[in-house]
């Protein structure tokens, strides 16, 4: 009787399986393998793409103790019907800073809902870093001075998007730099991508 009852349980859970297991998946392919199935930036990217470039900030060696860094709005170039959320982005670095205890990340794209000296300034320069990839130091020492940080991470994602037959394929550019609000400069940068198909 044990021995039916074993029997017939196993070939109910066979039963409920098989299906599951026959349905082609979409996947994302990246380094690191399949990941999710859409061909938007979701949580797993986030994820992945915040602690990228946390681990290499963490390398920076002129990164100074306990500093506070915002996250400039990130400009954005795709080819389809992609986004970005910053604040995502920000609160998931937010979060491995206070693991950290390294250094603290700060709420930058908030002062751009105001009509404050900051909010001029940080359109002055977004505009700046849209159109010429660079940032005047005196727009970014002022700046810091205005909300007492010490450094700008100033991002660009772009997508890039083939067909490959029936598998669509989108590639994810992101680009990062830190502006020093001291100094002016942009003294470290770092460069990663994610692919996508389905």
């Amino acid at each position: 009787m044990h021995k039916y009852r074993l029997w017939l349980s196993c070939a109910l859970l066979g039963a409920s399986v098989l299906p599951i297991a026959c349905v082609r998946q979409p996947t994302v392919m990246s380094g690191s393998g399949p990941q999710a199935v859409t061909l938007n930036i979701d949580a797993r990217d986030y994820d992945r793409i915040a602690a990228e470039l946390f681990n290499s900030l963490m390398l920076h060696e002129g990164l100074k103790e306990h500093a506070v860094i915002a996250l400039a709005p990130v400009a954005e170039s795709f080819d389809g019907p992609y986004n970005f959320d910053a604040r995502t982005f920000q609160e998931k670095l937010q979060v491995l800073a206070m693991r950290s205890g390294r250094f603290r990340f700060s709420f930058a794209v908030d002062v751009m809902d105001g009509e404050s000296p900051a909010a001029e300034r940080m359109r002055i320069m977004q505009l700046q870093y849209e159109r010429d990839r660079t940032i005047d130091p005196e727009d970014l020492r002022v700046f810091g001075g205005l909300v007492d940080i010490d450094y700008m991470i100033f991002g660009r994602v772009s997508s890039v998007t083939s067909q490959l037959g029936r598998r669509r394929e989108v590639t994810f550019n992101y680009s990062w730099r830190l502006g020093n609000t001291v100094n002016g400069l942009l003294e470290w940068g770092d460069e990663a991508s994610i692919t996508k198909s389905r």
